[in-house]
């Protein structure tokens, strides 16, 4: 029914990347289908399913207290947060409810789950925390915090499984004979140079 080299009438399924823009005073996670060229644009993917990127994105935000709203912040102390922050989603650096330094502690923290240095210390509070709540007869906040340890052990998931195959793909290959021969850097599954030996 699907014979393997068809390609014809077969769509393919949009990529997303998870994009952090590190030139801002406040950066944001943002889930976004293009890549950017722009210079400190940290972009991780691609990733298959807007729906679980979004729902992994929003969750680590909340959880670390980024903000989500868009456009570049001029923080003021007269300024009243939004929703986020009022709900505690946020730190509200709009009203300098938190300093710069203090932010960018959090987008590090952020920045290292991502990389897929720091996944045990979140995902590990947040299974003490369902635990918790769980043995306190809170079954209901209990099931919110499994719900985000759900959501972020499949991004940690994913991001390790991206990070091997980027590994993976990284080959010197030698070609030919002793007169004629070349070697051949393929880096992230792209042939990056030629040279003749």
């Amino acid at each position: 029914l699907k014979p393997p080299f068809n390609r014809m009438l077969k769509s393919v399924s949009p990529a997303y990347f998870i994009r952090v823009d590190m030139m801002d005073d406040f950066p944001r996670l943002l889930v976004s289908q293009k890549m950017s060229a722009r210079r400190g644009v940290m972009q991780l993917g691609p990733f298959i399913g807007k729906r679980s990127i979004e729902r992994s994105a929003r969750t680590l935000a909340r959880l670390l207290g980024l903000r989500t709203c868009a456009g570049r912040l001029k923080p003021s102390i007269d300024f009243s947060p939004c929703i986020y922050g009022q709900m505690s989603h946020c730190c509200a650096p709009c009203n300098v409810s938190i300093d710069g330094e203090a932010y960018g502690d959090r987008v590090r923290d952020a920045m290292a789950f991502l990389r897929g240095s720091a996944t045990g210390s979140i995902l590990g509070d947040l299974a003490r925390a369902r635990d918790q709540a769980a043995s306190g007869m809170r079954f209901e906040e209990a099931n919110r915090f499994h719900r985000d340890l759900e959501a972020l052990a499949t991004l940690s998931a994913r991001v390790s499984r991206l990070s091997q195959v980027v590994t993976e793909n990284n080959l010197i290959i030698v070609t030919g004979t002793a007169s004629d021969r070349a070697a051949h850097v393929v880096l992230a599954g792209r042939l990056a140079m030629t040279r003749q030996l």
